[in-house]
C-alpha cells in the first residue's frame, strides 16, 4: 500500500463524513472492526452495527457545528503485506470553514483480495476529549 493510496482513502473517506453519509462510511470498515476511545471499546461484527457507530459519531460532529472533516496523514507503516497503521490528524470545520478543534485518530487498515483497504481498528486518540464530550453530549440529549 502506497502513502498516497492511503492518503486517498482518507480524503474519500472525508467525503463521506462530509455528506453525512452513514453508510457509506461505514463501507470503508472491514468485518468486524473494533472502535477504541480511553473510555469505550466497541467490537462491530456486521455492517448494521458499523452504522450504529458512524451514525452516533457524525450526529455528534454535526450537533458540535462540524460540517467539514479534513484528514492530514501524519504517519503510515506497513505491519504486513496487507495491513497497515495509520496516524491521522483530523481537523473539523464549521459553516464558515474555520477550525473548530482537531483530534489525532490511529487506524489500521487491511488490504483484502480484491485490493481494497478496509478499516479494522479506529483508535480515537481524542487528547482534548472534544469529539468524547460531544458524543455523552448527543447522547444524553436523545
Amino acid at each position: 500500500m502506497s502513502t498516497l493510496m492511503t492518503g486517498q482513502f482518507f480524503d474519500d473517506y472525508a467525503l463521506t463524513m462530509d455528506a453525512g453519509d452513514v453508510d457509506a462510511m461505514s463501507a470503508f470498515c472491514g468485518k468486524p472492526t473494533v472502535f477504541v476511545s480511553d473510555k469505550t471499546k466497541q467490537i462491530c461484527h456486521n455492517h448494521e452495527e458499523t452504522c450504529k457507530i458512524n451514525k452516533l459519531l457524525l450526529k455528534s460532529l454535526q450537533a458540535g457545528g462540524v460540517i467539514k472533516h479534513t484528514p492530514r496523514l501524519v504517519q503510515s507503516m506497513s505491519l504486513s503485506n496487507n495491513i497497515q497503521f495509520c496516524s491521522v490528524k483530523w481537523s473539523f470545520f464549521d459553516i464558515n470553514e474555520q477550525v473548530l478543534f482537531i483530534s489525532n485518530c490511529s487506524y489500521t487498515l487491511q488490504t483484502s483480495a480484491d485490493n481494497q483497504m478496509k478499516i479494522i481498528v479506529t483508535v480515537l486518540d481524542d487528547d482534548e476529549k472534544v469529539i468524547s464530550k460531544l458524543m455523552a453530549k448527543y447522547q444524553e440529549n436523545q
